[in-house]
């Protein structure tokens, strides 16, 4: 037993006893007696000392100097607790919210001890006990409370906290709307290093919203990210450096980003890397190392990747030739609406590629891509329309679509335009029309529209006859190699002025 004779026989104070304990579980003079400390403690804690009853809540839970003992530690953390040390009304509150440690799941149990700290001024049961409050845990939901006890929590310094106003505050949740002073409140944040707020920030000043775009910014949030190992905040980093947004452009650098946020499984990494190790970008050529990105990204559900695999199937770049692979990684990225995957699959369907022919399931994912811009998908669904290929033949529509399309500089919807107005098959005849839309075409280097507008201005048809401006597009598609060209060249220069 330990002797309680201290001071000349007056007994030790709790925080004697404490002391007294604590030291025996540090080597000294005398040695290391982890049961004489234990002795101490006990009759510290016995005293009300808050901090031997969390000590002692240790050594039971870890076994130092005891058995490991699960109850006793419990209860020595539940006596921490009512003899008022906070970081062990904060930890019995963890306790009950957690319940895996002792079993002990009590979520209003759990609300009052965090209750219980944040009273005594912890910053972090402030904040628990306001997200307590906001989702409806062990109390009843309150925006209002929620917002008034993470507000303390910030006040009191807690970046966290801070965060979650900011968030309250841009969303108008238990306190007025301002989004000047929650973007505020991120920026504080992030620059105390919280890596959400960090990643957050970045992507505002990028997008510029409710902050004025500003490239640099972005960058210089992204880095303190990066830094802490954000993945997302890496594939920002290397989609920088590869677009020379806010940094001068960079292959190498952006490679390295986009491996750094690959190697920790971030699937939109993974699939620019295979798309860099694919065109040589930053690192040496390797479709292998491509198709292998692709594929983890692909088995993560990455639209890209699984597009990108497609084609390396269809095409054998990387992997064995096959079509029926082609085919279910396009079906894949299709049906997350990825445009070039979206033209492709209809390409397949169209061609019997890895599938039985299907002109209407062609027709559907041709139309897909166009409604979102694809132009060659825009000439396909024109086509479809024309022929009555997988829909009913509506030569308005085809006409409709090849317009599109050659708004965009689509060459093969200008030469079909000219086609029909050239023929008066379905639409009244009009070559004014058609040679004005093999003009366009021709501008853009079509050696067939070249040969037509060159025609035109030979016979007059459609246009002013002159038979300069017919040389000179007889000329432009002959160097094209257009073997028409070439015969009407060679018989105007024979006889120049028929």
């Amino acid at each position: 037993m330990v002797s309680d004779n201290f001071h000349g026989g007056n007994k030790p104070t709790a925080e004697e006893y404490f002391q007294m304990g604590i030291a025996q579980f540090s080597e000294n003079d005398l040695g290391r007696d982890e049961s004489k400390g234990l002795e101490y403690l006990h009759k510290a804690a016995e005293l009300g000392h808050g901090l031997a009853c969390y000590n002692l809540c240790r050594a039971y839970y870890i076994g130092i100097g005891v058995d490991a003992d699960l109850e006793k530690a419990f209860d020595w953390l539940l006596k921490s607790a009512e003899n008022g040390f906070v970081p062990g009304q904060h930890k019995l509150a963890q306790v009950y919210e957690d319940g895996k440690i002792f079993g002990k799941k009590d979520l209003a149990e759990s609300f009052r001890w965090y209750a219980r700290a944040a009273e005594r001024g912890l910053a972090a049961a402030n904040l628990r006990v306001g997200e307590m409050y906001f989702d409806g845990i062990g109390v009843e939901k309150n925006h209002d409370k929620a917002a008034h006890h993470i507000q303390k929590a910030a006040e009191k310094g807690d970046k966290l906290a801070k965060f979650r106003l900011g968030t309250l505050l841009f969303f108008g949740l238990g306190t007025p709307e301002n989004k000047d002073q929650a973007v505020s409140l991120w920026q504080n944040a992030a620059d105390e290093g919280l890596l959400m707020a960090q990643i957050c920030v970045g992507d505002l000043y990028k997008a510029g919203e409710w902050v004025t775009q500003d490239d640099a910014l972005a960058i210089k949030y992204w880095f303190m990210a990066a830094a802490q190992g954000a993945p997302e905040s890496q594939f920002n980093l290397g989609s920088a450096y590869y677009n020379g947004d806010g940094v001068e452009r960079n292959l190498i650098l952006a490679a390295e980003y986009w491996r750094k946020a690959a190697d920790q499984g971030y699937p939109k990494a993974q699939a620019r890397l295979g798309v860099a190790y694919q065109n040589g970008l930053g690192v040496e050529r390797d479709l292998g190392l491509a198709v292998i990105y692709w594929r983890k990204a692909a088995e993560q559900g990455d639209a890209l990747a699984q597009s990108e695999l497609g084609l390396a199937y269809q095409k054998g770049e990387g992997v064995s030739q096959d079509y029926a692979q082609a085919f279910k990684y396009y079906h894949l990225a299709a049906d997350q609406g990825e445009v070039c995957a979206q033209n492709s699959l209809a390409n397949c369907y169209f061609l019997g590629l890895g599938c039985e022919i299907d002109q209407a399931q062609a027709a559907k994912y041709w139309l897909l891509a166009a409604n979102q811009g694809f132009v060659h998908s825009m000439a396909r669904v024109g086509d479809c329309h024309y022929a009555g290929k997988g829909v009913k033949r509506d030569v308005g529509e085809a006409i409709r679509w090849w317009s599109q399309a050659g708004d965009l500089g689509n060459v093969e919807s200008l030469s079909c335009l000219a086609a029909v107005y050239c023929a008066g098959e379905f639409v009244k005849q009009d070559m004014a029309k058609a040679v004005n839309y093999w003009r366009k075409a021709a501008a853009l280097g079509d050696p067939d529209s070249q040969f037509y507008v060159g025609m035109a201005s030979y016979t007059g048809e459609g246009a002013k006859r002159d038979l300069a401006e017919a040389k000179k597009w007889f000329s432009m598609a002959a160097s094209h190699g257009h073997e028409e060209a070439k015969e009407k060249l060679a018989e105007m220069n024979q006889n120049p002025k028929p």
